[in-house]
C-alpha cells in the first residue's frame, strides 16, 4: 500500500467515521491513511513517514491548510489535495496557488476522490514510490506493478537480499 497523510479539521466524534469508513475504502484502492488533526503535526509527520501523498482541509488548527500546503511545497513536490468545506471560487484558487494538485469541497463522493487521487498520480508520472520497471518493494516483499505478482527476499549470510521465491 503507498503511505497517504490525511490532515483534517474535525471533531473527536467524527474522527472514527474518517478512520472506519473512509480509511477502508481508501486502503481498497490501495492507500495506507495516516490521519492527523493539526498542520504541525502533519508537517512533522511528512518527514517521518515520506507519505505518497497528502489530503489536506483547509480548516486546520495551529497551521491551516494552505500554509502546511506552502511549507510542503517548499521542500518537496508531494501531490497535495486539499479536501474542504470551503467552496468558495477564491479560496480554490488560493489552494491551488498555494501548490495543491487538486481541490475537492466537501461533502464528496469517495468515489470521485480516489478517481482524482489516481488521476494526480498519473499526472505525476503514475508510480509514487516505485521503481522504472513499476515495481514496488517493501521489507522483504517486492510487487510488479504490471504483473500482479509478488517475490519474497530473503537475507543471504553476508546480508544482501537474495530473491527466494514468487508468491501468489
Amino acid at each position: 500500500l503507498m503511505p497517504a497523510l490525511l490532515a483534517l479539521s474535525t471533531p473527536e466524534s467524527h474522527l472514527r467515521w474518517w478512520e472506519g469508513y473512509v480509511a477502508t475504502y481508501l486502503e481498497r484502492d490501495g492507500f495506507a491513511v495516516r490521519f492527523v488533526t493539526d498542520g504541525q503535526t502533519a508537517l512533522s509527520l511528512v518527514d517521518r513517514i515520506e507519505p505518497a501523498l497528502i489530503i489536506l482541509d483547509v480548516m486546520l488548527p495551529e497551521l491551516d491548510g494552505w500554509e502546511v500546503c506552502k511549507q510542503i511545497r517548499q521542500e518537496s513536490d508531494l501531490p497535495i489535495l486539499m479536501l474542504t468545506a470551503r467552496s468558495e471560487t477564491e479560496e480554490r484558487i488560493e489552494g491551488l496557488e498555494a501548490g495543491a494538485d487538486d481541490y475537492v469541497v466537501k461533502p464528496f463522493d469517495l468515489g470521485e476522490l480516489t478517481a482524482r487521487l489516481r488521476a494526480i498520480g498519473r499526472r505525476r508520472g503514475g508510480r509514487p514510490r516505485g521503481d522504472a520497471h513499476g515495481s514496488r518493494r517493501c521489507g522483504r516483499l517486492q510487487r510488479s506493478l504490471r504483473r500482479r505478482s509478488r517475490r519474497r527476499w530473503r537475507r543471504r549470510a553476508d546480508g544482501r537480499a537474495d530473491r527466494a521465491q514468487r508468491v501468489r
